[in-house]
This record gives C-alpha cells, sequence and structure tokens, in this order.
C-alpha cells in the first residue's frame, strides 16, 4: 500500500491538518474513512497496533495518548513508510508529552519549544485562521492552536473565529474543512482586522513558527497572564505583555517595591512572624511560571536580586524589618533552584533554622512558613545566584 498522492508537509503544520489534507487528496470521504483503512492496514503488519491509530481527528496528536504512547509511536512510524517522508518526520510534527512543567501546567514539545498546555485550544473550541495564509498555503499551522495567538505574525492580521457570513465557529477538526466554512463561504476571501504593529512585533518574538527555542518566551507570557489575571485569548493580552516587558525589569522591579512598603505600612505582626507572601503576594511561586527550567528563568532572576538587595538595605539589626520575614520550605527550594529534599538537609545540618521550633515529633509540611528570608538568600549569595551548579547544597552523604 501506498499513497497515490504525497501530500506535502509544511514545518509549521499541525498534525492534524496534514492527516486531514492527505485523506482528501487521497479521495477519503472522510477522516475516519481514512483511518479505518490505514488502521486495518498497520495491524496487517503488527498485530499489536490494534486501536493505536485513532479514528477520530480530535485525538490523533501524540499527546493525547496516556498509557498507549508507546503503540502510537511505534503506529506513526510504521504509517511515514508509506510516505515518501524520512523516519520520524511525522513524530516531530506532533505534540509531545513530557515531563516537564510550567509551575502546576504540563508542558508539551513542538519542535524546540516547550508549551504549557493550558494554552492549547481545546480541540471543541473554535480552531482560528489567518484568511491570507489560507489564501497563500492551504493548511494550518500550529500556532493557531494556541489560546494567546490571536493575530497572524505575518500579515498583522485579526484570526477569524466566526465565519463572517454564517457566524458559525471556524474549527476544521469538528467540521473536517481548511479552506471553508460548513456553509461553502470560502475562508480565504475572508475580510480581517488589522492589528497593532505592537501585536505583529510581540506575536513575532513569540511565535514565529516557532523557530528555536522559545520556551522561556512563552514561559514569561504564561507567568504575566496569571500574575496580572488576564485570559490566554484575551486580545488585549499581548498589548499589555509588550508594554510590560518593553522596560523590563523596571516595571516588574517597581512593583514589587510597591509591596515592600505596603507591607511596611500595613504591617500588623512583627516581621519574625509574618509571611513573605502577607507581603508580596505569591510572587515565588508565581515565578516558577516563567520557565520549566530553574537556572533559565527570567521572572526567578530578577525577583532573587530584588531579594539580594533587600537583604542589602535591611541589614541584621535588633530592630526588625522585611527582611526577617518567613519563608516555607517550598519557597526556599524555589528561590535556592534546589529539591525540596535539599532544603530538608540544610535545616537538618543547621545550614538554615528554624523560625518555629517544631513540637515533638511534628512534622512541619512544606508550605508552612518556617524559615528566615534572610538566611535562605545569604545562603543563596554563597553559591552564586543562578548558577547551574548551584543547585545541590549538600550531599546525601
Amino acid at each position: 500500500m501506498r499513497f497515490t498522492v504525497q501530500t506535502e508537509l509544511f514545518k509549521d503544520e499541525s498534525l492534524e491538518s496534514y492527516l486531514l489534507r492527505l485523506a482528501v487528496d487521497n479521495t477519503y470521504i472522510d477522516y475516519s474513512e481514512f483511518a479505518d483503512v490505514i488502521g486495518r492496514w498497520l495491524v496487517d503488519h503488527d498485530h499489536e497496533l490494534e486501536g493505536a491509530f485513532p479514528c477520530s481527528l480530535d485525538l490523533v496528536n501524540l499527546y493525547h495518548a496516556k498509557d498507549s504512547s508507546i503503540f502510537r509511536v511505534r503506529a506513526l512510524k510504521l504509517f511515514e513508510t508509506l510516505t515518501s517522508f524520512k523516519p520520524s518526520t511525522l513524530l516531530s510534527q506532533s505534540l509531545l508529552r513530557t515531563n516537564y512543567k510550567f509551575a502546576q501546567y504540563t508542558a508539551l514539545k513542538f519542535g524546540s519549544s516547550l508549551i504549557p498546555r493550558v494554552m492549547l485550544r481545546e480541540n471543541k473550541a473554535p480552531i482560528p485562521i489567518c484568511p491570507q495564509c489560507i489564501k497563500e498555503s492551504a493548511y494550518i499551522r500550529q500556532c493557531w492552536h494556541l489560546k494567546p495567538y490571536t493575530f497572524c505574525h505575518k500579515h498583522n492580521l485579526r484570526l477569524l473565529n466566526e465565519c463572517p457570513k454564517c457566524g458559525d465557529e471556524i474549527n476544521y477538526i469538528r467540521y473536517e474543512v481548511i479552506e471553508k466554512c460548513i456553509c461553502g463561504a470560502d475562508l480565504s476571501k475572508m475580510a480581517a482586522v488589522h492589528g497593532d504593529i505592537k501585536y505583529q512585533k510581540c506575536i513575532k518574538n513569540l511565535f514565529n513558527e516557532i523557530e528555536g527555542d522559545k520556551s522561556s518566551e512563552i514561559g514569561k507570557l504564561l507567568w504575566f497572564s496569571k500574575y496580572k489575571n488576564i485570559e490566554l485569548d484575551d486580545t488585549e493580552l499581548l498589548n499589555e505583555f509588550y508594554d510590560y516587558f518593553e522596560f523590563w525589569p523596571a516595571t516588574y522591579l517597581s512593583e514589587l517595591e510597591q509591596f515592600e512598603l505596603g507591607g511596611i505600612n500595613k504591617q500588623i505582626r512583627p516581621f519574625n512572624q509574618t509571611p513573605v507572601n502577607d507581603i508580596w503576594k505569591e510572587q515565588i511561586a508565581l515565578s516558577k511560571l516563567a520557565s520549566p527550567f530553574k537556572q533559565n528563568n527570567e521572572v526567578l532572576k530578577v525577583l532573587s536580586e530584588y531579594f539580594v538587595d533587600l537583604v542589602y538595605r535591611y541589614p541584621k539589626s535588633e530592630t526588625l524589618n522585611p527582611a526577617d520575614t518567613l519563608l516555607t520550605k517550598l519557597e526556599a527550594s524555589i528561590l535556592l533552584r534546589t529539591p525540596l529534599e535539599q532544603v530538608n538537609r540544610l535545616l537538618n545540618e543547621n545550614y538554615l533554622h528554624r523560625a518555629i521550633k517544631p513540637k515533638k515529633h511534628e512534622i512541619i509540611e512544606p508550605f508552612k512558613p518556617l524559615l528566615y528570608l534572610r538566611q535562605v538568600i545569604e545562603l543563596m549569595e554563597v553559591r552564586g545566584i543562578n548558577q547551574a551548579y548551584s543547585n545541590l547544597y549538600t550531599t546525601t552523604w
């Protein structure tokens, strides 16, 4: 078996788009008929692959696979023998599951970049398109699946979520049509709104065909969205993100200083009994959103440098000050770029001291304020801020 028509694959195309076009080019009625034929062919060549090639277009991408992911990869590689591609071409075109996370959000891999799964548009939601891109080449760009991608970086046009003619949502996965709406309207001929030049600059920097590793830039966008409480698909997100980072890190440092002043003015208990979050509003935990890598996190770097300066401005004295506030073990592990187990060892070996003496046999939870900010920052400085080798402070022997 071999396809009569070998459909061209574009480097920024979604896997779903390519398979749909391949099915259409080879005159299958719909994707399910195509998948059924492919599924039977795969079983004939490898009996363990029964059910490994999904019959539903919305499940075909590899990140949907869980326990069956090994068989899905094997099926995709065997499927490639029916095409003219080099081995693993379609694998590299897929969204892949990873063990990395942007804080609590799972990271997927596409090309050289890691993308928070929370940024993906759900398949039941509209998958918007740029009419000018469709006119130039009728395929779906992978970046159109991302919630923050609301304007085309190439043409600076706002993506269409709905058909201007009938008002129905645009979703090629649901309707299995790329160039036209289900009402028959030609999407490549639809007018779209031009965006501000800032949109184009911002989106091009973030999602330029996802060339190179954009993980940190995409992570900063996720951080900014959660920090400022702006929805990922809000069209104003990129505008405000651009303005904020145009003067980075001055904008963030100014806000941290405002938190500091507010904490001093509204102090209701001694600083050595005050959690850091009472003043700086979860900034340490939020910083994990900016990158899946501790040593390559620009937000955490700026936050760490701010705390270093804070300890310098408020030296140890008989009068308590903001540098005497309390961190949880989890927050200390973030600032020290080290696992929680290392923080426990630092406590056990008296590199760090508890602000609260535990009761006999008491287990102190990782999220309970316990450690002095001053001591953690001073220990961090000893090892060097943001150094790749600074994540191990004590050994296990």
